[in-house]
């Protein structure tokens, strides 16, 4: 059977056919023969782990576990006949902190040994010819990328790392065309970009066939600078992974000689300069206490002394006995350790999680007490969903337009990926409009739609300045859904959401509920929602404004927000049991002539504060006017009012004075008078 590459699983080419070494004998199984070369085991590489992006970080971690030692990759370090130079300068050490960079003479472009094509082909990665393969070995030898020139093409003989210029032209290997901006770093030859530094090469300096002299390049490059540098333009390549997560600075002077070796041994070159290295400030490994006290408390085990040792040194971490411990000097190709925290999850892991016994004496930042602070948040989700609510999830990135329609500054991203991206969301009433005319557009009539997360605002200039809050936002639409043909069908509004409100924080929570007539940019007829004397947010109609570009009907809308900060402790009480009252209630009416404008809210309020403990609950259930009778000025509202003791039957002189005094305090206070 003729198979392609594809067919066989060893790669994705599946143009032609496999054509198979003539010392193999027909009949033999095909893996234990020739596929084994092929076989590869896939690692899942945390992003931190830079580190394990190669085949020498890999073996490391086997041999520190297996306690064997590591062989490592041995250069040579050849004269050169110093013929030719280069200039190297770096427009800012932050950026690029250290170039290698040497030239090779009589290069002879050609196909790769068999051996480095199968296991670059085992890595996933396709063979273009032995210049080329060079570099991408090396890479994935000792984890460091490389890239080589084509000297011929460096018009100035110069190389210089700087930032782009806004708008720079720039072909990279591919054929694909870029618009630099500021952010991207590149490299030079004195003038016009030759590659986008620890990204990937450009067209006009690439090895060709006809190349015969290069310039072989090992720099280190910040990891942020190429992070940036990548997601603007949208391109991920190997090296850019690799620095991007934090490459090794001082392994770029090996990983240069390894170059020189392989392009000695299967590309005939000589070397033609001096090894060229500027690095002004060298960058030190770091140094880490490590204490046994917290080695035993944090794992709740104890390790021989002799054993952290070995597993410290596997790791090439330099390491010098104290009293307490140890003073670790941490390798640059570790960025990850920064912390003793970080030394001791090292130890775990070599040592072995199964090996640690289960302990509840375990130090660390758990408390039984209260596991999860945010519990509570769920309740009010289970809540607003049993009101007919449904949850959605809307995007915390906007742009400034709909970021600052709350009237707060917004906080602005660092890197967005796009304009409509740019900066955090400071309310969540928007997302929700934008879900209400989505809906709206696909046939909802009618609909009632929350959200529960968190909201930024800006206060100043710097990072504590940036206020996060968690907020629940409602709103409502169209006509209410019957329960069944006893149910009655009215228009969901301002007061559908007030009901809401009064379940969710008076009934659940026992809070005070109170609301006061104010201003907020997004509503319309718009009041406070005061919670045990906090405004915590805004409840009424949504303003024209935000519905009036998306082109769809929403003038019944409305909708509220809750900031749930101020109240979060109060969510958390316990809730105690109140014995019932076995005695009866007794119910009066009370007829009051207010003031037009009067708030009933302030009547309410007013009675229970005299009712001396013994009213259960004051409801305005009737209002009235009429010009004639009243006058244009006034109203009239009928209070219902239930009196209950908790320890004997109420009677009439026990609620008459009561009676009399809130007739009273309403006249001295409010101007009411008795409706008679």
């Amino acid at each position: 059977m003729v198979c392609s590459e594809s067919e066989l699983g060893l790669s994705d080419e599946h143009e032609g056919i496999l054509v198979l070494p003539e010392e193999l004998k027909i009949g033999e199984d095909f893996i234990v023969a020739h596929g084994y070369k092929f076989l590869s085991v896939e690692i899942d590489v945390t992003p931190n782990r830079s580190d394990a992006f190669s085949y020498l970080g890999v073996a490391r971690d086997i041999a520190c576990y297996k306690n064997i030692k590591l062989k490592h990759v041995k250069v040579n370090m050849p004269k050169s006949s110093d013929t030719k130079s280069v200039k190297i300068s770096m427009e800012s050490l932050e950026d690029c902190p250290r170039y290698v960079a040497g030239i090779v003479d009589n290069i002879e472009i050609k196909e790769s040994p068999k051996w480095m094509v199968e296991r670059l082909k085992s890595s996933g990665i396709r063979s273009i010819n032995n210049v080329v393969d060079i570099s991408n070995y090396v890479m994935l030898e000792i984890g460091h990328p490389t890239h080589i020139f084509d000297y011929k093409s460096l018009k100035n003989k110069e190389i210089k790392i700087r930032r782009a210029v806004l708008n720079e032209q720039f072909e990279t290997l591919d054929g694909l065309s870029y618009d630099l901006k500021q952010e991207n770093l590149v490299i030079t030859d004195g003038k016009s970009p030759i590659a986008l530094a620890g990204i990937m090469g450009g067209s006009n300096s690439s090895v060709k066939k006809e190349t015969t002299t290069v310039l072989v390049e090992s720099a280190y490059f910040n990891p942020i600078s190429i992070r940036k540098s990548s997601k603007i333009l949208n391109i991920s390549t190997d090296a850019s992974k690799r620095f991007e997560r934090g490459a090794d600075p001082n392994i770029c002077d090996k990983a240069f000689w390894r170059i020189i070796n392989l392009l000695q041994e299967y590309a005939s070159g000589n070397l033609v300069s001096k090894m060229i290295d500027e690095y002004p400030k060298k960058i030190n490994r770091k140094n880490v206490v490590l204490r046994i006290s917290q080695i035993q408390s944090i794992l709740g085990c104890t390790i021989k002394e002799t054993k952290i040792e070995n597993i410290l040194k596997g790791l090439d971490i330099a390491v010098i006995k104290n009293n307490k411990g140890w003073d670790c000097k941490v390798p640059t190709f570790r960025p990850d350790i920064e912390r003793e925290i970080d030394l001791i999850e090292e130890i775990a892991r070599i040592y072995g999680y199964d090996s640690i016994p289960v302990n509840n004496s375990i130090a660390g930042n758990y408390r039984f007490t209260n596991p999860d602070p945010e519990s509570n948040y769920d309740i009010l989700r289970g809540y607003c969903s049993g009101l007919g609510f449904q949850q959605i999830y809307s995007n915390s990135l906007q742009n400034f337009d709909a970021s600052s329609k709350s009237g707060l500054n917004p906080v602005k991203m660092m890197n967005p990926l796009n304009q409509d991206m740019g900066y955090l969301r400071t309310e969540l009433i928007t997302g929700l409009i934008k879900a209400a005319a989505f809906n709206i557009k696909h046939g909802a009539n009618s609909f009632k739609l929350f959200e529960l997360a968190n909201v930024h605002e800006k206060t100043g200039e710097k990072l504590a300045d940036i206020i996060e809050s968690k907020h629940l936002a409602c709103i409502v639409y169209g006509k209410n859904q019957p329960e069944n043909v006893h149910s009655s069908v009215f228009l969901e509004d301002f007061y559908t959401l007030k009901g809401v409100l009064e379940s969710l924080f008076m009934k659940n929570f026992s809070m005070k509920l109170e609301f006061e007539q104010d201003n907020y940019p997004l509503l319309e007829n718009s009041y406070s929602i005061i919670l045990n004397r906090q405004k915590v947010g805004h409840i009424g109609h949504i303003s024209n404004i935000l519905t009036r570009n998306l082109k769809v009907n929403l003038e019944s809308l409305h909708g509220f927000y809750v900031n749930l900060e101020p109240i979060k402790n109060m969510l958390n009480r316990n809730k105690t049991y109140k014995k019932i009252t076995l005695y009866p209630e007794s119910q009066r009416d009370l007829n009051l002539v207010l003031n037009k404008n009067q708030n009933t809210d302030q009547i309410v309020n007013l009675i229970k504060r005299t009712g001396k403990n013994i009213i259960k609950s004051v409801i305005p259930v009737n209002i009235f006017t009429d010009p004639s009778s009243l006058g244009e000025k006034y109203k009239s509202v009928t209070f219902s009012i239930i009196f209950q003791h908790k320890a004997k039957t109420l009677e009439d002189k026990d609620v008459n004075p009561i009676i009399d005094e809130i007739i009273n305090v309403a006249q001295n206070e409010f101007s009411a008078k008795l409706r008679v």
